[in-house]
């Protein structure tokens, strides 16, 4: 019985780090660049230069109007 406790332990564990795998990256998986970061102003950048940065985004929310970030 015990063992069975430390299979489904790793199990959950495998589970939830296999999501972390897909962090920080775009949605081809591949690593964004950081340093594009330093590109972005808060309150002037526009979501069409962000796009432009990072390329367009996997899903968007709320109110899609062209607005400044």
């Amino acid at each position: 019985m015990n063992f069975l406790k430390h299979i489904g332990f790793f199990a959950v564990l495998m589970i939830f780090f296999s999501g972390c795998v897909f962090l920080g990256k775009n949605k081809d998986y591949q690593p964004f660049d950081a340093d594009k970061l330093d590109n972005i102003a808060i309150g002037e950048s526009t979501s069409e230069q962000v796009a432009e940065l990072f390329g367009a985004p996997m899903r968007q929310r709320g109110n899609q109007a062209k607005s400044n970030i």
